[in-house]
């Protein structure tokens, strides 16, 4: 059926600035309501210049491929299927303008009610009152959200784009009106479920447009948070009655588990404080039941086959009744946020670095993360486990990414626990360097395979920024050690090198990403970094006779700080330009 939405383009105007840009007018100057009035209706006014029918069968091509919103997945076609409908039944004959204001009024009013739910609330319910005459702003934001991402994931949709420029401008118009949506809410001050699934995937997605070092990103998740708490979502508790539906309960501890892995992820990927502690958190993760969202299912109990996360680490261990075979959405935050409180523990340990009789104390520390690691991994179904190299799987690419990113995680976990404990970077020992030739490895094999992977969580491009630029800078740091000691030569150096090589290709080729993407100043600063090690490694220089230096004795190395405590190094860019310093590749730079 063709939409008959007023003025609609199949495709937008390139000449649009910035989604954080055009949404950053200052509301001081009007009452909430008015903020939200305004906020919806500029919603409003892009989207009536796209074409809702064929962005309802982008969302509805991309879901074909198991990818979706990983928190907002049991919302997303109903919601899509509610936005199509709302545009088609509008009524088209009346004045563009007279449209919008209609239909902002309409929706305001619908945003502002409370939704009304008891144990007994069954599905359909629930989505009677979010939908159809009692439509809401949350709902369509949560569509946009859906066909942002979705054009993101495909290379080409005829009817919307042909062009990897075509695509971007779409995304950008996509990404402000879902931006617009959601200050339209947070003006309302009607906090709920469906707005913090918002903003958990308004900020998701704006980690992939603007970046994950952008302020833009890093306030959402702030946002994000604040959310989380003011709803009380971060004390959980069974043993507080609770009269909520089933589906909600579980919704709200799969929101917990997203924002606490962000929250970590960030953290570690920036070098800042993560804005979530454990201890102050009951947390659960959500139980992993495909059907809970069907309509045609009697409700279970809130609490069935629940894993529970307290203060103490070892409970996170799964119970007996856990579901976790299904390789889908829920298992990915579920794994997640299992290995993100490993890492919160992993963080704690750095400010000890400085006190000098923390030492032992310290190691012991990190010991203990280490053997939580091997059994959380050990707890885990074989299934979710990597048995062989991406070239010779055979399982869907939705699949081949859950367990490749699974991998990832587990190892960088470990890579996080060693770099932590290791006295000069410079040399880093044995075991990290292994598990870094391990993440490059798997890293180098996604990169190159890439059409056999579908977004199960994580995002390619994330996964070289968060796994693969670490080790590959631990590697290059190895590499660069004039000292080689025994250990580094036991390493499979040539694996190591091609590896690199490899990764730098692709990078420069932008087959991960582009100029004006985001992350892009981080993947061009670390190539051409790692670029010139290559060149440096090729460069023939004649040999001179090796001296040992005396203890006082001057040598190139003087002037490059080798020794740089592991926190302050997070591998962005400052340690890329830093490691360029080195004195090996002073005159490989381009």
């Amino acid at each position: 059926m063709a939409s008959r939405s007023p003025s609609k383009t199949a495709l937008p105007n390139e000449d649009w600035e910035s989604s954080s840009v055009l949404c950053s007018e200052s509301e001081s100057l009007f009452p909430e309501g008015q903020a939200a009035r305004d906020k919806t209706i500029e919603t409003l006014k892009h989207i009536v210049r796209l074409d809702i029918t064929q962005l309802h069968l982008l969302v509805d091509s991309w879901r074909d491929t198991r990818a979706n919103l990983p928190l907002a997945e049991p919302l997303v076609s109903r919601f899509a299927d509610a936005a199509f409908e709302f545009w088609n039944l509008s009524h088209t004959h009346l004045d563009p303008d007279a449209w919008i204001r209609q239909q902002a009024q309409f929706l305001l009013k619908n945003t502002q009610q409370p939704i009304r739910m008891t144990a007994d609330t069954a599905v359909g319910e629930f989505f009677t009152q979010v939908l159809g005459d009692n439509l809401r702003l949350e709902v369509l934001g949560i569509f946009l959200i859906a066909a942002s991402r979705a054009a993101i994931d495909t290379l080409s949709f005829t009817p919307l784009y042909t062009s990897y420029h075509q695509k971007r401008t779409l995304v950008k118009i996509l990404t402000y009106a879902g931006d617009c949506c959601l200050e339209a809410c947070l003006a309302l001050d009607c906090l709920n479920d469906l707005q913090l699934v918002f903003q958990y995937e308004n900020l998701i997605l704006h980690t992939q447009v603007d970046g994950d070092q952008s302020f833009h990103s890093w306030r959402r998740m702030g946002d994000a948070t604040s959310s989380l708490f003011a709803l009380g979502y971060h004390e959980l508790s069974e043993d507080d009655p609770v009269d909520t539906p089933a589906f909600i309960v579980q919704l709200r501890k799969a929101a917990f588990a997203r924002i606490y892995s962000a929250d970590k992820m960030l953290a570690v990927f920036l070098g800042r404080p993560p804005r979530i502690a454990r201890e102050y958190c009951v947390f659960t993760l959500p139980a992993n039941d495909p059907n809970i969202w069907n309509e045609d299912v009697l409700a279970v109990q809130a609490g069935h086959g629940e894993i529970m996360i307290g203060p103490d680490l070892p409970s996170l261990r799964p119970s007996s009744a856990a579901r976790l075979d299904d390789l889908n959405y829920i298992a990915d935050t579920c794994c997640s946020a299992k290995f993100s409180s490993l890492k919160e523990d992993v963080l704690k340990l750095s400010p000890r670095r400085h006190l000098l009789d923390a030492g032992h104390h310290r190691i012991e520390e990190a010991k203990a993360i280490l053997q939580r690691v091997e059994d959380l991994w050990n707890t885990l179904p074989s299934h979710f486990k990597l048995s062989t190299s991406l070239r010779n799987s055979r399982i869907d690419p939705f699949s081949n990414d859950f367990i490749v990113g699974l991998r990832l995680d587990y190892l960088h976990t470990l890579f996080l626990v060693h770099l932590t404990t290791s006295k000069q970077m410079a040399q880093p020992g044995d075991t990290l360097l292994d598990i870094s030739g391990e993440i490059l490895s798997h890293i180098t094999e996604a990169v190159m395979l890439r059409d056999r992977l579908v977004n199960s969580g994580t995002s390619l491009t994330w996964k070289v920024a968060q796994y693969g630029l670490p080790a590959a800078g631990i590697i290059s740091l190895a590499l660069l050690d004039g000292s080689s000691n025994d250990g580094f030569r036991k390493q499979d150096r040539a694996k190591m090198v091609q590896n690199l090589s490899v990764l730098v290709a692709e990078l420069k080729v932008g087959a991960i990403v582009r100029a004006g993407e985001a992350n892009y100043a981080l993947f061009s600063r670390a190539t051409q970094t790692m670029q010139s090690l290559l060149d440096s490694l090729t460069t023939w220089a004649p040999s001179e006779p090796q001296q040992t230096p005396g203890p006082n004795s001057t040598t190139p190395m003087s002037g490059w700080n080798a020794y740089v405590p592991p926190e302050t190094w997070d591998f962005e860019i400052d340690f890329w330009a830093h490691l360029a310093g080195h004195p090996t590749l002073l005159g490989h730079e381009d």
